[in-house]
């Protein structure tokens, strides 16, 4: 597992809703399946355990962090 800041879009539509920025895990598996054929859906682990599932078309920016690296994609 490893850290990663996730930019995405969380909206109704296109037209509303905004940018989010989430600090997540995400596995090497799920990472390698992003660089191959990504699926519709990857499912990280955000906050203290808790899962949360990203639709791939939404992610618009993923930033690997290492240390005490800055929050900004």
């Amino acid at each position: 597992m490893n850290r990663y800041l996730v930019t995405f879009w969380k909206g109704a539509n296109n037209e509303e809703g905004s940018f989010k920025d989430i600090e997540c895990l995400i596995s090497d598996t799920v990472r390698k399946k992003l660089l191959t054929e990504p699926p519709k859906f990857i499912n990280v682990i955000v906050d203290d355990g808790e899962e949360m599932i990203l639709v791939t078309e939404n992610i618009n920016c993923m930033k690997q962090l290492y240390g005490k690296e800055s929050l900004v994609c």
